[in-house]
């Protein structure tokens, strides 16, 4: 199954990707994984609010990762 990750924040959308996973348990678990990597890589993005939200094949919402406000 196709799933779409955007990353979203502060009126912004931004699609990042697809990618196929056997289902929605491990398309969630790869957003909580891109949302630490991004919060380490752009902490400003987690200071600001973002997150990476999950979309299955229909468009339908699924999931949304917090970027966490991590300190360096």
């Amino acid at each position: 199954m196709i799933f779409h990750f955007d990353l979203i924040g502060t009126g912004l959308v931004t699609e990042a990707a697809d990618h196929e996973f056997e289902d929605a348990v491990a398309a969630t678990e790869f957003a909580d994984k891109l949302a630490a990597e991004l919060s380490m890589a752009e902490p400003e993005l987690a200071r600001e609010g973002y997150m990476v939200r999950v979309k299955d094949d229909q468009g339908e919402e699924v999931y949304r990762a917090e970027l966490n406000n991590v300190l360096h």
